[in-house]
């Protein structure tokens, strides 16, 4: 496993807010990207007990902005870009 800063220092430093990628310059361990459920775009923190949402909420989770993020990250962890 890469190094995981502790709780004091993840949230000191910002990094339940945003996307955090664990490992990138350790060789012979995993790969860790962090993405945590905040409101970018839209208040996506959602019940894991809600099984069926609206076509606005799906909208909003979804939007144009996750998506990019989320090629973004496929572009990096690829080695794409």
């Amino acid at each position: 496993m890469p190094y995981i800063p502790p709780v004091s220092t993840f949230v000191a430093e910002g990094l339940n807010t945003r996307a955090t990628f664990f490992g990138c310059n350790e060789t012979g361990t995993v790969f860790i990207v962090f993405l945590p459920n905040v409101a970018y775009t839209y208040p996506s923190g959602q019940s894991t007990e809600k099984i069926e949402y609206t076509i606005p909420e799906t909208d909003g989770m979804v939007s144009p902005f996750q998506l990019h993020t989320c090629t973004l990250i496929f572009d990096i962890v690829s080695n794409r870009r």
